[in-house]
């Protein structure tokens, strides 16, 4: 069955020769100039120029033409496609690795007990103010 649609299948059979596995650089530069001749005109009516239809038209109907015509001149020299060829696009992916040995199970490490040092009984300490002296002292001189 069909395995869905892959960008890999079409991206190779839009850029190789016949054989499905020689990339063909006419073909490259072929999708280079439609897709930049495209972001030109687009850039072009963004910055507010005016847009003929019809000049778009016969410019991009000649580029596909041009490619065309260059893509099918070029085809001589390709290689021819084969049974053998194509067959040889598909590379199977290699064996898979065997599983790794299986790891014990996590274990936590134990609880963190806080541990507090033995506080010697110590009496409190109570500070009692100096009474103030109601005589003044005579500064010292300097």
């Amino acid at each position: 069955m069909d395995k869905g649609w892959r960008f890999g299948k079409i991206f190779r059979d839009w850029f190789t020769g016949p054989d499905g596995v020689t990339y063909d650089p006419a073909r490259m530069l072929w999708f280079v100039g439609i897709v930049s001749f495209l972001c030109f005109t687009g850039h072009w009516v963004y910055t507010g120029h005016e847009f003929n239809m019809v000049n778009f038209g016969i410019a991009f109907s000649s580029l596909l033409v041009a490619g065309g015509i260059g893509v099918k001149v070029k085809e001589s020299s390709e290689p021819p496609a084969t049974v053998a060829a194509v067959t040889s696009a598909f590379i199977p992916p290699p064996p898979l690795a065997p599983a790794p040995a299986p790891v014990a199970p996590f274990t936590p490490p134990p609880p963190l007990v806080p541990t507090v040092a033995p506080v010697a009984a110590v009496s409190p300490v109570v500070i009692t103010p100096k009474p103030v002296s109601k005589t003044r002292r005579p500064r010292s001189a300097k």
